[in-house]
This record gives C-alpha cells, structure tokens and sequence, in this order.
C-alpha cells in the first residue's frame, strides 16, 4: 500500500472476508494501540503495582486448565518429531536418482527402523490427542486470589486521562513548533517539570514557568500557554481564572 507521505507498507493477510481498505486500517490501529501501551508503560507506569493486597477470584470466573499445558507441550514435541521423521523417510526416496530397492517390499525393508520410529511417534500423537480431548480448556478459578484493582483501576483512569491532555496540547503546540512530531512530547515534559513562580493576583492565579533550554522552545511553550490562557480555565476549586506565562530566555553576555 502507497502511503500519502511516499512511503510503502507490505501487508499480507490471509482474511479474505475483509474489504481492501479495512486491512490497512486495522494494521495501522493495532499497531497505534501496541505504541500507545509501549509510550504509557514507558512514561506513565501504566504497569507499575501499586500495593500488595490480594482478593478472592470470583466464583463465575474461570482459567485456563493447568492438566493440559503438559499434554500440549509433550503434542508439541511429537508432532515435531513425527514432522522430521517424515522428512527422512522422504528423502529416502529419491525418483530421479538409481535405488537400491527396486521394490516396495525392498523399500520397507531397507528403512524398517526408520518407518517403525515414525509409527510409534504417530500413536504418541493419537494418545496425547485423545487424553486432551478428554480434558475440560478451561475450569473454575475458585480458591485462587488475585491482585486488588481498585486503587489500580484509579490510578490508570487518571494516568490515561493525562494522556489525554497531553495529546491535546501536543496538537496545539504543533500550530507553533516545527519539530512538533519529533519531540513534541519531550517538550512538554520539560515544560511540565519546569520550575515556576506562582502568584495569586486579584482575580487569577499566575503562573510563570522558567525558560526552556532554548530560545525557540521557549517562545512554542509562551505561545501554547497564551492559546491555553484564551480558554479562560478556572483553577479547580476557586475563582481564580489560570493565567499561564514564561519568562523571557535571557541572553548570552560576556562577563
């Protein structure tokens, strides 16, 4: 597929159900949400623990059937085995070239080991096969404990959240950093962990961050904020309505 910025993406699928333009589409959605979970992880600990209580699994739950995952790794095995010992047996015979066994009956006899390895591996298949179906996939989760999730679930929802107006400032700010794509990000965060000074004045509440580490990062971040200033934010819990600033990046001088 030819992208609007030149470039060109392989995709090979095998859904034929699905129309053209949807196989993109959903390639380049999941591979929006793999990144997404990779920058929260990242910067936002989406994934950190944040307490070490347990908690009863509930009794409608279920779980994958521990008595199979030994079943299945021992099918796995011998499937594989049952695969290499067919490729010998066909390499074995070789239609182009001379054979010493002119005869089926000379064949069988010529590879009986071989052949009779590969019999006892194909019933180790059906045997394993058979105890599996026999076995429930899945069982009751009862008498398991889990992680609690309450605290976690809250912290997630406000970390997503944040997210949220990040990526809403990173859209405002690109009106006025080139690099915007780039190390949009990373500018924010600068800007998030920048010192300021704050004040209350009479009907707001001031607040001045430091300058950033260069002249132009600076002037994107005072635009951003005289964008953000124009929604007329109220600090949460007051009156005060939030007026944002930066101070001036003050020039080189010689001594």
């Amino acid at each position: 597929m030819l992208r609007a910025d030149g470039r060109q993406t392989a995709i090979l699928t095998t859904a034929k159900d699905l129309q053209k333009l949807e196989v993109p589409y959903r390639q380049f959605n999941r591979w929006r949400q793999e990144n997404y979970f990779k920058y929260m992880a990242a910067e936002y600990e989406l994934d950190a623990l944040l307490e070490y209580g347990v908690q009863d699994v509930s009794a409608e739950a279920d779980r994958p059937n521990p008595e199979r995952r030994p079943l299945e790794r021992d099918l796995t095995d011998a499937r594989t085995r049952v695969q290499r010992l067919q490729s010998q047996l066909g390499a074995a015979v070789d239609p182009d070239g001379p054979s010493r066994q002119r005869t089926l009956r000379g064949f069988k006899i010529a590879h009986a080991k071989l052949r009779a390895e590969l019999a006892e591996a194909e019933a180790d298949v059906a045997r394993l096969r058979a105890e599996l179906d026999v076995l429930p996939r899945r069982v009751p989760a009862a008498g398991l404990k889990t992680l609690k999730t309450e605290k976690k679930l809250i912290a997630d929802t406000i970390k997503m959240t944040a997210y949220q107006v990040e990526t809403r400032l990173l859209t405002l700010l690109g009106e006025h950093y080139c690099r915007t794509d780039d190390e949009g990000r990373t500018l924010l965060q600068a800007a998030f962990q920048s010192t300021a000074n704050i004040e209350v004045r009479k009907n707001e509440l001031y607040v001045e961050l430091a300058p950033q580490s260069s002249p132009h990062r600076t002037k994107a971040i005072e635009a951003l904020c005289a964008t953000l200033n124009t929604l007329d934010t109220k600090f949460p819990g007051t009156c005060l309505r939030l007026h944002l600033a930066v101070q001036p990046h003050e020039p080189l001088t010689k001594a």
